[in-house]
């Protein structure tokens, strides 16, 4: 009951701007069977149209070729999201097609469809959702309605090109735990896990203390003690007072697979970059003298081990 007071909250909210059309049809309505399916069938386009200006990505974001995409949004009814290379296309998309799997939401169910078509090739793509309800005014029919109601858009994603990455430089034995390996950086080291061969298996991310955004990108450095595979991600933060984390997580960048085939292990150079809407909203946030925090997370396999090696480094972003 709750949750649907919260859907017809949230349809007049969006139908505002709307009020003359609405007016207007309210004036022509009678109490004909026709019209009442019309009513019904307005109320859930607006339903839908609400859906859609909630739903993520946000049209516009950006993302790597070959990342997975996660398309969300919050809805009453079960969510099926189409993918398509026109906007034409999306109601019988010719890139990816899938219904969401349900997760709490904050006001009603969210659904969460992960592609890993979307972003297979470099272009913008287009995308929306939909739902599906039975209409007792209209006979029981059943019918679909999508975000893309009252003439909206589809959404758009920018697939941009993998960043670049630099050759890795020659393997070198890993540093031991607490070492400092350059000046200004500093070196966070997992829990150690027993190989096979009685090795310890460890992997480390040296990056530097605080993170100047002078340029478009953050470097870091990913040491393995044995050979591993496994992949890594940074995430920006926006600090409230005090320095304390807030739930507002403001960028990400990755995941990166990476892997290091040495036995004797070694460490690869790892760029994340920023672009777009991600970039231009962490400037604007330090040219405010806002607190970002980047945070670095990686897991990885080590050969002949069994166990997940997971290690996080942390630092401050400056302008």
């Amino acid at each position: 009951m709750r949750r649907g007071l919260l859907a017809l909250g949230a349809v007049a909210t969006i139908a505002a701007p709307l009020g003359p059309s609405l007016a207007a049809h309210a004036e022509g309505t009678t109490s004909s069977p026709s019209s009442s399916c019309e009513a019904e069938k307005l109320i859930y386009e607006l339903a839908a149209y609400a859906i859609g200006k909630q739903a993520k990505p946000e049209t516009g974001a950006e993302v790597a070729r070959g990342s997975s995409v996660s398309f969300e949004a919050e809805s009453e009814w079960p969510l099926t999201f189409y993918v398509a290379s026109s906007e034409e296309k999306t109601p019988h998309p010719d890139i990816d097609q899938g219904t969401g799997s349900a997760e709490h939401g904050e006001n009603a169910t969210k659904y969460v469809f992960v592609s890993t078509r979307a972003a297979a090739s470099e272009g913008t793509v287009y995308w929306i959702a939909s739902f599906k309800r039975a209409l007792p005014s209209c006979g029981g029919e059943e019918r679909t309605f999508y975000t893309t109601s009252l003439h909206e858009k589809a959404h758009t994603l920018v697939v941009l090109p993998p960043a670049a990455t630099p050759e890795p430089p020659p393997a070198q034995e890993a540093p031991p735990s607490g070492s400092a390996p350059t000046s200004g950086s500093r070196t966070s080291w997992s829990a150690g896990a027993k190989t096979g061969s009685g090795l310890s298996a460890r992997i480390g991310i040296t990056a530097a203390k605080l993170i100047h955004l002078r340029g478009t990108a953050l470097a870091y450095l990913i040491d393995c003690t044995v050979a591993c595979s496994g992949q890594t991600s940074a995430q920006g933060w926006l600090l409230g007072p005090h320095r304390k984390q807030s739930l507002l997580k403001i960028v990400r960048c990755g995941p990166r697979h990476f892997k290091v085939a040495d036995s004797g292990g070694g460490h690869l150079h790892i760029t994340c970059r920023f672009r777009g809407a991600a970039l231009r909203r962490l400037r604007a946030l330090l040219a405010h003298r806002k607190r970002v925090r980047l945070q670095i997370s990686a897991t990885a396999k080590a050969s002949g081990s069994s166990a997940t090696l997971r290690v996080a480094r942390s630092m401050l972003l400056q302008r």
